[in-house]
């Protein structure tokens, strides 16, 4: 080897060395980035699914779900709540607002883990039951009312 050829081998070396390191770091933050793009599309079709106020599936996951064919044989529910126009024009939006996130509260602990509830708009939602069952339904639905009316 000639004069001089060392220290530009070992440079090279060097540069080979801190090159290699750059290239593994980016290859983590790349991952890392990776991780968190998916993580914000996931939260981002939750809440597009989901409605803010009441945090029950909203309209568009129910379209979707009808869409979809997801629905089995069971029995669906549409309900409103009676007079609440009446509510929210007396005592404002913020109380109407606690109302239906109660109410929705409500809804969740009156269905089974197997069915599903949304909030179709307003005062409607709409409650998927997995079963044909009519006594189990009514059951459900007696229940639902009661905690209403006790709310």
């Amino acid at each position: 080897m000639g004069v001089g050829t060392e220290p530009a081998l070992a440079a090279a070396a060097v540069l080979c060395l801190l090159l290699g390191l750059w290239v593994w770091k980016q290859k983590r933050q790349i991952a890392r980035l990776k991780g968190e793009v998916a993580r914000l599309q996931a939260d981002a079709a939750h809440q597009l699914q989901t409605d803010p106020l009441t945090g029950l599936a909203n309209r568009i996951a129910l379209e979707r779900w009808v869409a979809g064919g997801d629905a089995s044989s069971g029995t669906l529910a549409v309900c409103d709540l009676d007079n609440f126009k009446d509510l929210n024009d007396r005592y404002g939006h913020l109380v109407g607002d606690e109302i239906l996130r109660h109410v929705a509260q409500l809804i969740r602990a009156s269905v089974r883990q197997e069915d599903c509830a949304f909030r179709w708009g307003g005062d409607e939602f709409v409650l998927y039951f997995r079963t044909e069952d009519r006594s189990l339904i009514e059951e459900r639905l007696g229940a639902l009312e009661q905690r209403l009316a006790h709310f």
